[in-house]
This record gives C-alpha cells, sequence and structure tokens, in this order.
C-alpha cells in the first residue's frame, strides 16, 4: 500500500494537518452548492475532492511524496477540494462570467481562483499568500499554459519554502481528469433526470460508460476499462486517451528539483473499450515505419554516409557541454577510436549520458529531441544545442547494421543498448560500464572498412571545438585533433602555360579580416595577385569559391553559399555560429533560406562591408606597397598602385550594383568614397575621385588602356594620341569603364557624351567606303590639317576606329577604291582585321604596300611618302602586350 499525502503532512507538520480539515468542510460547503444551482453537471462534491486526492497518491511515488516539503504537500491537497468551488454559482465574486451553465463550466478555474485569492480567511486559510498559492494552482488544473512561468513560477518562495507551483497544478490536472468511472454519475439520477445540456450529456454518458481506473507496473501505467454502446462516446473517450497523455508526457518538464523521480511517474494511460453494436474502425493517417527509415538513414538526405560521424561528434559534444554546464569541474573527453583491420568504430565520451527515461522517452522516437524538451529547458542552461530534429543517429545505419551503446548517467545505473537494424528491435540489460558517459561501437560495413579515413574525417568537422578529440587509429597511433583556428582554404587558379612562362616572378597574396560578434566569429579573406595584362597592376581577384560555415564548432558544409551571388565571390570566409542563429536542413550540412537567414544576412553583410570599408581606407592610406602586402616581391615604380587596387574591387564586383537591391546603398556609398577614375587633360593623365566629379560635365573616351606593362608608357601613349586634339576645359575627360559607368551615371544628374561623338561634330567625322570585313567597329576618316600625314589610327576608340584620311596610303585607296581587283580589295580588306593591335596593323600596312608596289600602282621611289609614325610603332613593339593576337 502506497503512503497517503495525508498522512505524510500530518507526520511533517500537524497544525497544517489540522488546517487541511478546516478548508476541507468549508469546501464541502461551498462544493454542496452545485448541485443545487446547477443540477445537470456531473458530481463535484467533496467526494470528487476525496478521489482526485486517491489518484494523487497513485500518480506520486512514495519517494517524491517523501520528498515535497510540507507546505508543497498542504497546496497540492487544498487544491484537490478547493478546485471546482468556481462551478458554484458565486455571485458575490462579482466575475464577469455571468449566470451562464456552460459559461460558469468553462471558466470555472479562473473563478475558483479569484475566490480562493480573494476571501482566503472564509475558507480557512492562514494569510493571502496561501491564499494566492493555492488559487494559482486551481487555475491551473486546466487549460493555462503551465510553462509560462511569470504565471506559474516554478520556484515560488513562500516563508522559508519553495514551491513548485506548475508541477503541483499538473499532478492535479492528471488527477481530476482521472476521476472518470461510473461513480461519479448515478445511473439512477441519470435515467429519472431530464439531462438536456448538450456538454452535461456527453459528460454523463462518458463516465458512465466508465468501469474503473486501476494503475499497474508499480505505477507506471494507468489503465481504464469501459464499455460503450455508442461510437461517438466512444471517440470521446479516446479523445480522452490522448488528453490524459499528453498530460503525463508534459509532467517531467515540471518537475525541476525533483528530476531525479522522474522516473517514477506514471508513463501511459490506456483505454480499454469494449464496444457493443458498432464496429470499432480507427482508421487514421499512418506512417510506414520501414520507409520513413530507410528515407532517414539513405544518401538521398545525406550528401556521404561519412556525415553520420559528424551526428556522432554532434551527440558527444552536446553530452559533455551539457554536463559541463552543469558540473564546473568537468572536464570534457571525446574518443573516436578504429579498431584493427577497420572492423568496429568506438565512440565514447563522459558526457551526461542517458538513463531508461531518455532512452524510453526520446533515443527510441524518431524526431523527438530530448534537447528540444521542455525536460531540457527547465534546466534553465546558458547552452544552445546542436541537435534538435532526433533523427541524426539513424545516419549511423548507413556504415553500420549492428551498434551497441553503453551508457550511465550520474547516481544511475548503466545501460547496455543492442540495436539490429534488420530486426528493428532494442535489446537493453545491464552494462559494466563504471563512470558517466556514453560508448558507442559500431560495426562497420565491408565497403566501409576499404575506405574510411577517420582521421580527414574528424579533421574535417571538429573545426572550431573548444577542446581537443582524440583519435585512435589501427597500430594504436593516437592523435590528438585541436582547434587548429581560422584558416581560410586558399586555392590558386590554374593559369595558362604561356601565362606561366611570362611571369615567373608571379606571386599572389591575400589579406585576413577577423569578424566577431555575440552571433559569429572567423575571418573573411581577400584575394590580390598580378595583373600581367594591367601595367602589372595588383588587383583584387575572386580566387576561391570554397566558403565555409561551421555552427559552435562543428562544420556544417564546406562549399556553402551563404552569401548571394556575386557577392560570395568577393572573399573566401570561415564562419563559425556561436550558436543556432541559422536553421538547418534535415541532413543538418546546409542552411535554410527563411527569415532568421535574411536577418543573418543582414547582419553579416553590414559587417562584411563595414570591414571592406576598413581594408579600403588601410589601402588608400598606405604609402608603402611592399608594407602593405608584407613584402609583395614585384616592385612597382608608378605611385598609383593604391588607386588601382581599390578600383578593381569596384570593376571585379560591380554586379552587387546591378543585380542586388539590398547591397546596392552599402557598394554606392563604398564607390562614391573610394573609387578614382582616370582623367585625361593637357597636361596628361591623372586621377579623380568620384566625389569631385558629381557637378562636373563629363566626357566619356572609350580607350583600352589594358596591356601596357609601365604606367608611364600608357602617359607616353597618352600623351602622344592626344598631341593634337585640342581638349575643351570645360569638360572632365575620363577613360570610360563599362563596369561601372551605370554607377556613375546615378550619381550625375546628366548622361556622359561619348568622345568619339564630339569628334564627329568637331570635325565632321564620315564613315569611310574603304572595303573592310571587321563587324566589331565601326570606320570613321578624318580630314583635319591638325594631323600628321604619316598616322594611319588617329583613335583606336572602343568599338569607333578613326582612321587618318591625311595619310598618304588612304588617300591613294580612296582614289584608286573604283579600279582595283579582288585581290587589291583583298589585300585592303586584312589591313583592318586587327585594328587596335598596333604592330599587327603597320605589318599588314607594309604588306599591303608591298603589294601595290610590285604592281607598279605606286612608285618605288615614293616610299619615303607612305612610311608610318615610327614613334607609335615604338610604343607597340617595345611595350605593349598582344593580348588581341
Amino acid at each position: 500500500m502506497s503512503l497517503q499525502l495525508v498522512e505524510i503532512l500530518k507526520s511533517k507538520n500537524e497544525e497544517l494537518f489540522n488546517n487541511l480539515s478546516l478548508v476541507k468542510k468549508k469546501a464541502e460547503i461551498l462544493l454542496s452548492q452545485i448541485i443545487i444551482d446547477f443540477p445537470q453537471y456531473t458530481s463535484h462534491d467533496i467526494k470528487h475532492s476525496e478521489i482526485v486526492i486517491t489518484r494523487l497518491n497513485t500518480i506520486v511515488s512514495d519517494t517524491l511524496k517523501k520528498e515535497l516539503n510540507e507546505y508543497e504537500i498542504f497546496f497540492l491537497l487544498c487544491s484537490a477540494y478547493l478546485h471546482d468551488v468556481g462551478m458554484a454559482n458565486l455571485k458575490h465574486i462579482g466575475d464577469k462570467w455571468g449566470e451562464n451553465p456552460d459559461t460558469i463550466r468553462e471558466n470555472h478555474h479562473k473563478r475558483s481562483c479569484i475566490f480562493i485569492r480573494d476571501f482566503y480567511e472564509k475558507i480557512g486559510l492562514d494569510d493571502p499568500h496561501q491564499g494566492k498559492n493555492i488559487g494559482k494552482i486551481c487555475l491551473g488544473h486546466r487549460k493555462e499554459n503551465l510553462h509560462d512561468i511569470n504565471l506559474f513560477p516554478p520556484r515560488k518562495a513562500y516563508k522559508n519554502y519553495k514551491i513548485n507551483i506548475p508541477l503541483l497544478a499538473s499532478l492535479l490536472r492528471i488527477a481530476d481528469e482521472l476521476d472518470i468511472t461510473f461513480e461519479r454519475t448515478p445511473k439512477l439520477f441519470h435515467d429519472n433526470f431530464n439531462i438536456n445540456n448538450k456538454k452535461s450529456k456527453e459528460e454523463w454518458e462518458k463516465h458512465l460508460s466508465i468501469e474503473g481506473v486501476i494503475s499497474i507496473h508499480n505505477n507506471s501505467f494507468i489503465q481504464c476499462d469501459a464499455t460503450c454502446e455508442d461510437y461517438k462516446i466512444h471517440r470521446i473517450l479516446k479523445k480522452l486517451e490522448e488528453k490524459v497523455n499528453g498530460q503525463l508526457e508534459d509532467l517531467p518538464s515540471h518537475m525541476h528539483d525533483y528530476s531525479e523521480f522522474i522516473k517514477e511517474l506514471p508513463r501511459t494511460f490506456s483505454m480499454e473499450i469494449e464496444n457493443i453494436g458498432y464496429k470499432d474502425y480507427n482508421f487514421k493517417f499512418s506512417l510506414d515505419n520501414k520507409s520513413i527509415f530507410d528515407l532517414l538513414v539513405g544518401k538521398h538526405l545525406y550528401k556521404s554516409e561519412y556525415e553520420c560521424i559528424r551526428e556522432l561528434l554532434k551527440n558527444s559534444v552536446d553530452a559533455c557541454r551539457f554536463r559541463q554546464i552543469s558540473k564546473n569541474s568537468f572536464k570534457p573527453k571525446i574518443t573516436f577510436e578504429l579498431t584493427e583491420s577497420n572492423e568496429k568504430l568506438i565512440v565514447s565520451d563522459n558526457g551526461m549520458g542517458m538513463d531508461e527515461f531518455i532512452i524510453e522517452k526520446y533515443f527510441t522516437k524518431i524526431g523527438r529531441s530530448f534537447y528540444r524538451s521542455k525536460e531540457f529547458y527547465n534546466n534553465e542552461l546558458d547552452f544552445d544545442p546542436l541537435n534538435e530534429l532526433g533523427i541524426g543517429f539513424l545516419s549511423c545505419f548507413m556504415i553500420s547494421d549492428n551498434i551497441v551503446i553503453d551508457t550511465k548517467v550520474d547516481k544511475g545505473n548503466p545501460l547496455k543498448i543492442e540495436i539490429d537494424k534488420k530486426a528493428d528491435y532494442f535489446l537493453v540489460r545491464d552494462s559494466d560500464m563504471q563512470s558517466t558517459g556514453t560508448k558507442i561501437t559500431l560495426n562497420l560495413k565491408e565497403d566501409i572498412k576499404k575506405d574510411i579515413d577517420l582521421e580527414a574525417i574528424i579533421r574535417k568537422y571538429a573545426r572550431h571545438l573548444e577542446y581537443s578529440i582524440d583519435l585512435i587509429i589501427p597500430n594504436h597511433k593516437k592523435i590528438e585533433i585541436k582547434n587548429e583556428g581560422f584558416l581560410p582554404c586558399i586555392q590558386t587558379m590554374q593559369r595558362k602555360p604561356y601565362l606561366k612562362r611570362k611571369s615567373s616572378k608571379f606571386k599572389n597574396k591575400n589579406s585576413i579580416i577577423k569578424i566577431c560578434n555575440d552571433d559569429f566569429e572567423g575571418h573573411f579573406c581577400f584575394f590580390y595577385e598580378e595583373d600581367y595584362y594591367n601595367m602589372k597592376n595588383i588587383v583584387f581577384k575572386s580566387r576561391n569559391k570554397r566558403n565555409t560555415l561551421s555552427n559552435q564548432g562543428i562544420l556544417v558544409n564546406d562549399k556553402i553559399k551563404l552569401l548571394p551571388k556575386p557577392i560570395r565571390d568577393l572573399c573566401s570566409l570561415d564562419i563559425n555560429l556561436k550558436k543556432n542563429v541559422l536553421n538547418l536542413n534535415v541532413a543538418r550540412n546546409n542552411i535554410v533560406r527563411d527569415k532568421k537567414y535574411n536577418k543573418f544576412l543582414d547582419k553579416l553583410e553590414l559587417l562584411l562591408f563595414d570591414k571592406i570599408r576598413e581594408l579600403l581606407l588601410e589601402i588608400n592610406n598606405s604609402c608603402n606597397i611592399d608594407d602593405f602586402l608584407n613584402n609583395y616581391t614585384t616592385k612597382f615604380h608608378d605611385d598609383c598602385w593604391n588607386l588601382i587596387l581599390i578600383n578593381s574591387f569596384f570593376e571585379k564586383y560591380y554586379d552587387i550594383f546591378e543585380h542586388n537591391k539590398n547591397l546596392n546603398e552599402r557598394y554606392s556609398k563604398l564607390f562614391f568614397d573610394f573609387y578614382s577614375f582616370t582623367c585625361i587633360s593637357n597636361e596628361g593623365i591623372s586621377f579623380v575621385k568620384m566625389k569631385d566629379l558629381i557637378n562636373q560635365k563629363i566626357i566619356y573616351i572609350d580607350l583600352d588602356l589594358e596591356g601596357f606593362v609601365k604606367r608611364s608608357y600608357l602617359n607616353e601613349y597618352l600623351e602622344h594620341l592626344f598631341k593634337y586634339m585640342p581638349l575643351n576645359e570645360d569638360y572632365v575627360y575620363i577613360i570610360r569603364q563599362y563596369s561601372v559607368n551605370k554607377i556613375l551615371e546615378s550619381f550625375l544628374n546628366h548622361e556622359p557624351e561619348l568622345f568619339s561623338i564630339l569628334l564627329i561634330k568637331e570635325f565632321g567625322l564620315n564613315f569611310t567606303n574603304i572595303p573592310h570585313d571587321n563587324e566589331k567597329y565601326n570606320m570613321f576618316t578624318i580630314d583635319s590639317n591638325i594631323f600628321q600625314d604619316n598616322k594611319l589610327i588617329l583613335f583606336p576608340f572602343k568599338d569607333k576606329i578613326v582612321i587618318n584620311k591625311n595619310n598618304k596610303f588612304i588617300q591613294f585607296i580612296l582614289n584608286n577604291i573604283d579600279n582595283f581587283n579582288d585581290t587589291d580589295n583583298l589585300i585592303i580588306k586584312t589591313l583592318f582585321d586587327n585594328p587596335l593591335n598596333i604592330l599587327s596593323l603597320h605589318e599588314n600596312y607594309k604588306r599591303a604596300l608591298d603589294h601595290f608596289i610590285s604592281n607598279k600602282m605606286i612608285n618605288k621611289d615614293d616610299i619615303p611618302y607612305y612610311s608610318l609614325d615610327e614613334k607609335e610603332l615604338d610604343f607597340c613593339r617595345n611595350n605593349y602586350i598582344w593580348k588581341h593576337e
């Protein structure tokens, strides 16, 4: 026979025992009024209260009864007597629910709370604090959310005692539901009284169908037997079964300081129904266990079978972190061991371990995780678990068909669990494990034995853990896997062989920027390299797209597309989330792009652009490239390297401006502050910041400036090109950069004109009728005495070639074009095959000249009149790299 709560109260505090007797007498008078005011209600008299106390004696184990303090027992028993006083028509409390029976029934828990709180003296309580606490317990006996700690505090102070309000309310709620037998509704009364209230009629018929309630298996299971002749009542009873089981499942989450007694709580309520006069078809949607099991262990969910090792690592890390927070002196230890011939993988940790309750309620339940349970949250630990879905362990069956688990909790008995995937059952027995923790032994499949590289796998996944992982591999070799910090994977792009020959001194560099805030930590890595085609400038380059994301030290994905394109091409990043700020997919190897992701991304992008600004400021203010790039091997003769490097950032990533509205404003602000345009004036070449062009009249010059080995050669070439060209000082002439011109124009109040169009207006340029097959360019001729006769190409614009009409050979072609035969026309057409390659152009020019001399159309003695500008030819021969070849 179990201990009685009343007797324990008497042994703990006889005065409270005597007070309880007074409360019972007061309650009996109030409860007797219910049948008078609402005769159709089921019984809510003092007999019901006594049965509730009987059920409490069944639900609460003897050890827990002894552990509850005297006031918790007193408050619980008082609540058992008083919880239904709100069913009476208590007009004197002035409540807002009126006299409607259904309204009073639905809100009687609130009415009871108010009455007990406000009229505590009339029911025999000593002080208003007792009334308030008992009132809250009665309030919680139905409907209310017992996890609302403001309304139901788990550690409410009363005198020198802690009162667990939600636990007492939860116990009362279950005990109240279990007074459901026919004794509560006398059949004689039912048969001779016209019950016309629908809700009351259902309650009466429900109770009349139930024969009794018993507890079995040391109170672990509660069984209710019923005989039912109405399928509607049958459904009501099954819903009651579901409701009580939900309350039993929720009960452990309210134990708090009594959590060690969780395993002594009842676990299941079963409604055994004998149906008469109808067939019981309990059809409902259900899952095909085998299909779901296969779905959760297959490669169609995970990218690799070795992701199960990440799941095992996460389990051990969570167990160790949980125990470490609970026990300050604890030192975590996690070991992965591969036995001889790769027969077995053994994973052991000294974490919190598992007991029967956790194994039954969480480990064996697919999709249910202890770390998302109320039992976990009630520990109130500053701990963000890695495991949330309760399916990760199933991935182990990708590499093993037989698994053995030894586990032990503090002050608990060790257990051994043997799992055979093929048999789909667990064998649980006593284990000889001595210390707290868990050891998992996986008998590896044959194909896994051949291929597994355990060290590489652990190094991959254990990236940023706060403690090391011990690794034991065959031949008794022990390896310690430590956190090596944030080391972005820098992969050098494969260059073409001819570039390697020409650029033997090439050496790329990077700049690593540390980031750290409350949500994440890590590194951004920006890459620079020598641009061999562009005056050997140092420019931003996108070298690595392998961005890495870890969650609390464990790798999620090392090819993560965390940032939107094109910003993810900007740099390499290695980020570790400090807590669960992102939702991960079911396989836990990628992110879910939801509201949490958008919020995180906005924070990350803001931080990234702040860091880019710092980087650009550092570059802009640096006077020595060797200092900035850590003794970069190439020496520069130009004093504008920092401007070119900054410009390359905007020219490389202008897609951010064009295609990402969210980043447009941040990118544009950087552009406005840092970008420098190449400006042509009568004084030569210079650089002008974007912010200095706002109120200027801009003229675009379409010139291709890539290919010069040194900037001094470029300056000399531009001086030669614009030597005879008058430039209007009212305008600013800038070299047009197609990649960023839209950004420039977004800041201007006008659309810049093209310099080539102005030339047409100024000099009357005309389309030439010189034969050519090059569809990429429009050929113009210009007739002006300001240009030397020995120049052939005056201006090589992007899509327009301006030819000097005063050139003797061009005059010869225009004067004789109608007399040329097919061979002559072919020779002329090849002249402009590649007009931007000046050296090639000069060679074609010489070949065409020789052709007409050999055909005696040009006198050999007149060759000096047709000679070209040797200065221009020198630029090409000595200083230009022929990227157009």
